[in-house]
């Protein structure tokens, strides 16, 4: 009887491991790369816009985010140019340098008084469009209120969970 219940016991610690494993194997990696400032909008600014989101889209979604440093070190070792991204090679090497599935890019641009703010998600291997997103606000600070919420619907548009 010890043993079969040895043997259900360790049945179930396994079931559990294979468990957990399978679902952060599923997890998609992704590098968000720094958002550009365009038409007169501070770096600082956008700075701090790819900071929260990057915060925001690891709890929205259901990917394992690439820290920034990282990026930054396997830009540097790679020689990478941040200027070059719509190169789809460059942003497929860097992708694979990185082990990700998906890269977030995106800007902010000052218009007309107006900020707007673009983010996509595609997929690294084919630069396939996985995701986006487009809204104009009147400030940064309005754009901050609602990260929370771009981040939700951009998990969700690639089938993401959203909490």
């Amino acid at each position: 009887m010890k043993t079969f219940k040895t043997i259900v016991a360790a049945a179930l610690l396994a079931a559990v491991c294979v468990s957990a494993f399978t679902q952060t194997a599923k997890k998609p990696s992704v590098v968000i790369m720094p958002f550009d400032a365009k038409g007169g909008v501070a770096q600082e600014d956008c700075d701090i816009v790819t900071d929260i989101f990057e915060s925001e889209y690891v709890v929205a979604g259901n990917s394992t985010v690439v820290n920034r440093s990282t990026l930054s070190k396997i830009q540097a070792e790679q020689k990478f140019q941040a200027s070059d991204w719509s190169n789809s090679s460059k942003t497929a090497k860097l992708g694979e340098a990185l082990n990700a599935q998906q890269i977030v890019s995106g800007q902010l641009r000052l218009y007309n008084g107006l900020l707007f703010f673009k983010a996509q998600v595609q997929d690294i291997g084919t630069l396939v469009v996985l995701a986006s997103v487009n809204i104009r606000v009147e400030s940064t600070m309005q754009l901050l209120d609602k990260i929370p919420g771009i981040c939700k619907d951009l998990a969700g548009q690639i089938g993401g969970t959203s909490k």
